[in-house]
């Protein structure tokens, strides 16, 4: 009787355990690319094929379902949803919702805004006559006197021929530091004695290193800028409208610096109405929004600011009655450690980390 109570008890663990192993559990997934895309019939991104290396080492079964990220964060909060593979980003709030895994992903928030349609000669023009083009050229102009001033000095007693007495003379070495300079050399001013040679010599290589410098800085003031200039900084913000993806953590860090805006379901429905001029700028994720531009075939007309800000850390979510947490956590931290993370966001084009 006792050997027949420890094989049903056996009997018991092992059914237990064969059901366990076999129960399905249920991941929740939102369009948000390139960590989450539905294509050709199936979800695809760096956050699934993460999970995916963590459900075949763990041995889960699972299947998809998709949610608007509200009902998801939702669902996580009433224990609805087994985990969230969703780039979410951890704030004080959701961590007293539900529990996380271990961040996969670090990325900040930016600004992205429609490409101003002004003429390319307009907006030429404009900066060729702006402050940025006439500070290179008059710290350019300070540089060529400079050296020209050390030449007349050396060379206006034993060289008075090329480098005259005066003004002229300063003149003379003027145009031999300009000449010098640009590597056109005419040869008609030509310093001869010991010090002007040995200034001379200095100022060719270091014009070389110079004059990179300074053709760098003028063309990038000449370049034609599309992107709109009115936001400079998150404080601009409040004088534009602006509009960003409903229940995001991008949501609530507009409304701690009570800045104005309008909600949309998803990033895509966000964009378009951007694209459409229905507000200014958009406040979201860098890394989804320069992919989603880019795999809208929208880079002609939208662009991403230059400006980051409020560090985003992309984590899976579970509700806190789930124990899986540690052993994904555990592979999570494997993956992203070893070599195929880093393939993973080579093969989305994303920044790495």
């Amino acid at each position: 009787m006792k050997r027949f109570i420890l094989l049903l008890v056996g009997f018991i663990f092992i059914i237990n355990g064969y059901s366990l192993e076999k129960d399905t559990i249920t991941v929740g997934v939102r369009s948000a690319p390139p960590f989450l895309m539905f294509e050709n019939h199936q979800w695809t991104g760096a956050s699934v094929d993460l999970w995916e290396s963590i459900a075949a080492d763990l041995k889960i079964n699972y299947t998809y379902k998709e949610y608007t990220l509200n009902d998801m964060l939702r669902a996580l909060e009433n224990n609805e949803l087994d985990v969230s593979i969703s780039p979410l980003t951890v704030t004080s709030d959701r961590i007293e919702a539900f529990q996380f895994t271990q961040p996969f992903y670090i990325t900040n928030l930016t600004i992205a805004t429609q490409k101003e349609s002004d003429s390319y000669l307009g907006a030429f023009l404009r900066n060729f006559l702006s402050p940025d083009f006439f500070k290179a050229m008059m710290g350019l102009l300070v540089l060529i006197f400079i050296f020209g001033f050390i030449i007349w000095i050396a060379e206006k007693r034993k060289n008075p021929q090329m480098f005259q007495k005066g003004w002229k003379g300063v003149g003379d070495g003027f145009w031999w530091s300009a000449v010098t300079m640009t590597t056109v050399g005419y040869g008609d001013k030509v310093p001869v004695t010991p010090m002007g040679k040995i200034f001379g010599l200095i100022w060719m290589f270091t014009a070389i290193i110079v004059i990179s410098g300074f053709t760098a800085s003028i063309a990038s003031s000449l370049t034609v800028t599309r992107l709109s200039s009115s936001i400079e900084k998150v404080d601009d913000l409040r004088n534009v409208s602006v509009g960003t993806v409903k229940a995001s953590s991008t949501a609530e860090y507009l409304k701690y610096q009570n800045i104005s805006f309008e909600e949309y379901d998803n990033i895509n429905q966000a964009i378009h109405a951007l694209d459409q001029g229905d507000y200014k700028a958009l406040v979201y994720d860098d890394a989804i929004l320069t992919y989603t531009i880019h795999h809208n075939n929208l880079d002609d007309n939208l662009g991403v600011l230059p400006i980051k800000f409020n560090k985003q850390y992309y984590s899976f979510a579970m509700p806190y009655e789930n124990h899986l947490n540690y052993s994904i956590n555990i592979k999570l931290i494997d993956f992203i450690e070893g070599p195929n993370w880093r393939l993973v966001q080579e093969k989305y084009k994303m920044e790495i980390h």
